[in-house]
């Protein structure tokens, strides 16, 4: 069995979601040959997927939204990324429809959560499962009527999937397809490397951790 990820280039979740399952599908079938397909930058997922055997494809499947930091979108850069990978998506998906049946294997696709991942696994005429807690649809659909061809694209291709493993904290996703609500995606624990440790603690100071890309605040600190 070869599992084909489709992996959104949006962000660093979704890739530390996805290194838990491949992990536990290595773990189960550890025959199965594992492809992580995205433009997420490579030494984070060397590091996210560091124990499990997975090939690296570095394909755009998905643009999401520019955001200038956590919690706002620049929304001409957002429309003017769409339009731009559209024009070169069919192309991408159908060298990797090429590629796949390459490798002579039955085939099955996992998104998380580009909508054009439909788009391939039709080709392919294999298996098409969903996970994730939101969908690029009902985004799209907040964002005024210059992203609605965007939104219903979207919502056709999701529709088009065979299942969704629905994960907590999830928007409405009415994909009308057969889903699945799962728990909290984790994967095992990894020992922090003892010179970061060692470092932290000499300060002996509380330690804050600021992460999610930042919310576009000026913090000031004194020590």
């Amino acid at each position: 069995m070869l599992v084909y990820l489709c992996l959104s280039s949006h962000g660093y979740g979704h890739a530390a979601r996805q290194a838990a399952v491949l992990a536990e599908i290595h773990r189960l079938r550890p025959n199965w040959r594992l492809i992580v397909s995205s433009l997420v930058d490579p030494g984070f997922l060397k590091l996210a997927f560091q124990d499990v055997p997975v090939e690296h494809r570095r394909i755009q499947w998905d643009i999401g939204v520019n955001q200038i930091n956590a919690l706002d979108i620049d929304l001409d850069s957002t429309l003017q990324s769409l339009n731009q990978l559209k024009n070169k998506l069919q192309e991408q998906i159908r060298i990797e429809t090429d590629w796949i049946k390459q490798q002579e294997r039955k085939c099955l696709i996992l998104g998380d959560i580009p909508p054009s991942a439909a788009q391939l696994a039709a080709n392919l005429d294999c298996c098409l499962i969903w996970m994730g807690n939101f969908g690029w649809d009902e985004i799209y659909a907040s964002l005024g009527s210059k992203f609605e061809s965007f939104a219903n694209e979207s919502l056709a291709n999701y529709s088009r999937g065979d299942f969704l493993l629905k994960c907590p904290f999830s928007m409405e996703m009415q994909w009308d397809i057969p889903q699945m609500d799962i728990p909290l995606t984790v994967a095992h624990k990894k020992k922090l490397p003892d010179k970061f440790l060692s470092e932290i603690s000499s300060y002996n100071l509380p330690i804050v951790m600021c992460a999610f890309g930042g919310f576009g605040m000026k913090i000031k600190v004194d020590l």
